[in-house]
């Protein structure tokens, strides 16, 4: 379906317009044919006209809108982004360095330092979650009675376990703990 415009954007008077074709069609969109090309000032005046009079021709038009989703998705498991690729990527785009920023890790880091070379320059980042600083680390129940009296205690004076925990990375939600040693 076509619907031709000339008279709904006022455009008989001026001589060069006269003979102008506006045509508005479902697969084609706005169509501005013209037998010969423009001065400025009739493209001028055309385009004037088409600004103050999109409304009505908007009337016409068969549109949805659609609305998509643009925040980032994070996941734990990016198989498909390999280090080769965004690194043969970077290089056909002339890049002189590239930024990775990873999230709760660094897992990828070591696939990147293999690619990097003289003319592309690798740049490493790692986005974390800072917990409380004013908080001693050896305690995490800050509000019982027993661990008042072990704040007061020098570290060096408690009895205490060091286990080594090796994870996937740093947020529980997304990420697993893969080993635990003591």
């Amino acid at each position: 379906m076509s619907y031709l415009f000339r008279s709904e954007i006022a455009i008989e008077n001026h001589p060069e317009l006269s003979k102008v074709e506006i045509t508005l069609s479902a697969p084609l969109g706005l169509e501005i044919i013209t037998p010969s090309l423009l001065s400025a000032e009739a493209a001028g005046q055309l385009l004037y006209s088409l600004y103050h009079k999109l409304n009505y021709l908007f009337a016409y038009l068969d549109y949805q809108i659609k609305i998509t989703e643009e925040s980032p998705q994070i996941d734990k498991n990016t198989i498909q982004d390999n280090a080769a690729d965004y690194v043969k990527s970077a290089r056909a785009k002339n890049y002189a360095a590239l930024a990775i920023t990873d999230h709760y890790n660094v897992q990828i880091f070591p696939e990147f330092s293999q690619e990097q070379t003289e003319d592309l320059r690798i740049i490493y980042g790692c986005e974390l979650e800072m917990l409380e600083d004013d908080l001693p680390p050896y305690i995490f129940n800050h509000n019982s009675a027993t661990n008042q009296k072990l704040l007061t205690v020098p570290i060096t004076a408690l009895t205490y376990c060091i286990f080594d925990l090796e994870t996937t990375g740093f947020f529980a939600a997304y990420n697993e703990i893969i080993e635990i040693g003591y």
